[in-house]
C-alpha cells in the first residue's frame, strides 16, 4: 500500500511546506499536536492553503512526484520527452500529466510525415520521469 502524504502550498506567504503525512493530519484534528519542521505556520493557519497529495511514485532522483509538480516523462516509443503538470484522474482513477509532446513519423518510402501531437500521459506507463519544478513556485515551466 502506498504511502499517503501530502504538500501545503500556503498562497498568502508563498511557501511550500515539508511533507505532511495523514498520520500527522490526524494528529492534528484529534489532538492539535503536530511537528512541522521547516515551515511551522502552514499548519495552523487554514487559510489559502492549497493541499497536494503524493501520487506514491518518485522520479528518477528519487524524489516524491506530488500534485502540481512539473515534470517531463521520457518514452522513447512515442516522444524524445513529455512535459506537464501532474494531476488526478477521477474517472481512471490514476495520475496523470497534462502538457504537450510532439511525434514527428517520418516513414522510409514516399509517404508524408505524420505529426502526432499527445496532450496527456498516465505516470504509470513511464520508466523515466524527472521532476523540474511546480506550479506554485515555477509557473513559467508551463509555458
Amino acid at each position: 500500500m502506498r504511502e499517503i502524504k501530502f504538500r501545503a502550498w500556503d498562497e498568502r506567504n508563498r511557501k511550500m511546506s515539508s511533507t505532511i503525512t495523514f498520520r500527522d493530519l490526524v494528529n492534528y484534528y484529534a489532538h492539535g499536536e503536530v511537528n512541522w519542521p521547516k515551515h511551522p505556520t502552514i499548519m495552523p493557519v487554514w487559510i489559502d492553503i492549497i493541499w497536494m497529495q503524493y501520487t506514491g511514485l518518485k522520479d528518477k532522483a528519487n524524489r516524491e512526484i506530488f500534485e502540481g509538480d512539473i515534470i517531463k516523462l521520457y518514452h522513447p516509443n512515442y516522444y524524445e520527452y513529455f512535459k506537464g503538470t501532474v494531476s488526478y484522474d477521477n474517472k481512471q482513477a490514476a495520475f496523470f500529466c497534462s502538457g504537450e509532446a510532439v511525434n514527428r513519423i517520418t516513414y522510409s518510402d514516399n509517404r508524408p510525415d505524420v505529426v502526432v501531437i499527445h496532450t496527456y500521459a498516465y505516470l504509470f506507463e513511464h520508466d523515466e520521469i524527472e521532476i523540474i519544478g511546480n506550479i506554485y513556485e515555477n509557473p513559467e515551466l508551463i509555458k
